[in-house]
């Protein structure tokens, strides 16, 4: 747990006016449990409230004190955990401190992303005995910043409809998107799909296909690491309906061959506009940035060589395509390749040459070394025993 303990800080005095805000020097605060968090005016704890509206006032206050009643709520603050900010009263609506006073909290701070820090980042610690030394062994995680209010006031409507309660599949989207201390990329919902079960419906079972934003390891194909999916499935667990079986799980990638000829517009250089091509066509099957729409390939939506060719014609330097040729093995060509259940498209080779294209496993590997960007190299085939039967 990221946390450490303030255990006095002096806010300022008192100055007896209405609305006095005062703020503490360490954030984001730590409010739950609440006593983690008190607040003394005079040597006086006064109680930290949501709504300083449903205080009463400080003349109601006084009558109650001079009648002995205990249950007197005009000494009260709010407390904003991501600012530091604390607020009191106006009289009519809380108490106010009075000129002169004491003002002094008490509080643990810590959270956040800056907490989900890297294996032996962790090296000291400020509270341990001489002689003690601490490391943290594995990468820490689950800290999430505070949600901005444009973004709070967005989810408003959401929140509205699911309560934070997995029903719909539009519920399971919005909620595993605010999964705490991951940053989600994707989230696909395949409502009556088993993945253990792909070619049958299974009633009650939802299955969500996670993407993380960032992968070091594979960039251009990202997958959710072991952390990553039980950081998911901790936060939807509490929030799933009983008779709903949840899965969660990361893509399939089924590797495809992409082989492509082209003239370029005279007077451009062939190496530039290859480059660009390569990079337009990794943007356009991105299961991230993909797609038509800008939001990854879509899942169930086939591959067919007519549109990676008009893709390819877009770019600028472009002047036509003499052939776009794509293959799921080094073998005979294709005019489509399906996907389905939680399988997305990973490119593995395109080779762009000046001229006609290469038909994939003629035995040409592109890197550009010669006037029509081609080196001859020899790939030997070699056999492969399928996953499954």
């Amino acid at each position: 747990v990221q946390e450490a303990r303030v255990a006095v800080e002096d806010l300022g005095t008192g100055n007896g006016e209405p609305d006095q805000t005062y703020f503490l020097s360490n954030t984001p605060v730590i409010i739950d449990p609440p006593e983690k968090t008190q607040l003394s005016i005079n040597g006086v704890i006064w109680t930290r409230v949501d709504d300083l509206y449903t205080a009463m006032e400080e003349v109601e206050e006084m009558a109650k004190v001079k009648s002995q009643d205990s249950q007197a709520t005009s000494r009260v603050y709010t407390l904003d955990r991501a600012s530091g900010q604390v607020k009191f009263g106006d009289g009519r609506w809380g108490a106010r401190p009075p000129l002169g006073a004491k003002i002094q909290a008490r509080y643990s701070y810590g959270g956040g992303n800056s907490g989900n820090v890297a294996i032996d980042v962790i090296n000291k610690g400020a509270a341990l005995p001489p002689g003690v030394k601490v490391r943290n062994p594995i990468k820490a995680s689950g800290g999430a910043d505070s949600e901005s209010v444009a973004d709070a006031e967005r989810r408003i409507p959401s929140f509205l409809k699911h309560r934070n309660r997995l029903v719909t599949a539009p519920d399971f989207k919005d909620i595993a998107e605010r999964t705490p201390g991951v940053e989600m990329g994707r989230v696909d919902v395949l409502p009556l799909f088993n993945p253990e079960l792909p070619k049958v419906l299974s009633a009650g079972v939802v299955t969500l296909m996670v993407i993380p934003q960032n992968d070091p390891l594979h960039p251009e194909a990202p997958q959710p690491d072991q952390e990553f999916l039980t950081n998911v499935c901790d936060y939807l667990d509490p929030r799933r309906l009983v008779t709903t079986e949840v899965y969660v799980r990361g893509p399939k990638y089924k590797d495809i061959f992409i082989t492509i000829g082209l003239e370029v517009v005279p007077g451009e250089q062939f190496a530039p506009v290859r480059e660009t091509v390569i990079a337009q066509i990794k943007k356009f099957l991105s299961p991230l940035e993909g797609g038509r729409e800008g939001t990854g390939w879509p899942r169930d939506r086939a591959l067919v060589a007519a549109e990676l060719l008009a893709e390819v014609t877009r770019v600028k330097g472009v002047a036509f395509v003499n052939q776009a040729y794509i293959s799921d093995s080094v073998g005979a060509t294709m005019e489509s390749i399906a996907f389905s259940g939680l399988y997305l498209p990973r490119i593995a080779h395109i080779g762009v040459r000046l001229g006609d294209a290469d038909l994939p496993g003629t035995g040409y590997t592109d890197t550009g070394d010669d006037e029509s960007g081609t080196t001859l190299t020899t790939i030997n085939p070699i056999p492969l025993i399928p996953e499954t039967c």
